[in-house]
């Protein structure tokens, strides 16, 4: 199979992973807990092709038998090269421009667009809109703070900065962009669950999450109300989960296992190769 071919399918089914796990039937605490570890797995998974790309240029063994007989050129691997330093670059210039911010307060209450969200990386706190505060009552405030808390125990700013900026860094690897997604989906979902763990309050939490999305007339933020709706009620409601995802998560790590065996030369192969294709073995 063409090596390209063989990259393309790789790319499709670490997508699909992406895509798969967060409908994985687990805790959404449990599944946010372990995304990071994932995050990290599917980065380095992205790379693989690259430094495939590269030990061909100087092994004879993996561009005769894995890379076969394509056009092999340098400038293709200055790309990630650039995206990782683009990321490392654009990661120290936000933290540094951060640094002016000396709010001290956990929460503060002002004017937010976002509504409800909590800011910061170095010093998360929260941010609520006063509008939005006025109209909650105490139990519902306390579900907002609570859920909000989830977020800072977590560190999920620092999370979804790193997520944004793999997004804008990889832009020719379009599951990062999915990566982000299901993170901020993982994230306000686990918030959820946090506040249902510590209150027992069902109903409360559906009134809170439906009272704050007409106040922000159901605008699509990152804030308390960002997820949709109908899995955010089915999280809370404790409805069944569909094990088929599970199933079909392990299948593909098994099927991208077996891909990514298969770019492995096989012993004694390369030689053969070389012979046929002398002009792909000069370095």
């Amino acid at each position: 199979m063409n090596f390209y071919i063989k990259i393309l399918i790789f790319y499709f089914l670490i997508t699909f992973l992406v895509i798969l796990y967060k409908e994985l039937p687990f805790s959404k605490i449990t599944l946010r807990r372990l995304f990071p570890y994932f995050a990290i797995i599917i980065f380095l998974l992205s790379l693989y092709p690259f430094y495939l790309y590269f030990q061909g240029l100087k092994s004879c063994e993996i561009r005769c038998i894995t890379l076969g007989g394509i056009s092999i050129k340098k400038e293709i691997i200055l790309l990630p090269l650039i995206s990782i330093t683009s990321f490392i670059s654009l990661f120290l210039i936000y933290i540094f421009r951060e640094r002016k911010y000396r709010i001290e307060k956990l929460i503060y209450i002002g004017k937010n667009s976002e509504g409800i969200s909590v800011k910061g990386v170095l010093k998360p706190f929260i941010f609520i809109d006063k509008n939005i505060w006025k109209k909650l009552n105490k139990k519902e405030r306390k579900i907002v703070l609570l859920h909000e808390i989830n977020h800072i125990r977590n560190r999920d700013t620092l999370f979804k900065l790193i997520f944004s900026l793999l997004s804008k860094t990889f832009f020719y690897l379009p599951f990062f962009f999915l990566l982000e997604k299901s993170f901020e989906e993982i994230s306000e979902l686990s918030a959820d669950e946090f506040a249902l763990k510590k209150t027992k309050e069902r109903n409360l939490i559906l009134k809170t999450i439906a009272k704050v999305s007409l106040i922000l007339n159901s605008s699509p933020l990152l804030s308390f109300a960002s997820s949709p709706l109908l899995k955010r009620i089915e999280l809370i409601e404790n409805r069944k989960r569909n094990g088929f995802y599970n199933v079909l998560f392990i299948l593909l790590i098994i099927i991208t296992g077996f891909l990514f065996i298969s770019f492995i030369p096989k012993s004694g192969s390369c030689q053969v190769q070389c012979q046929m294709a002398n002009d792909l073995c000069k370095i």
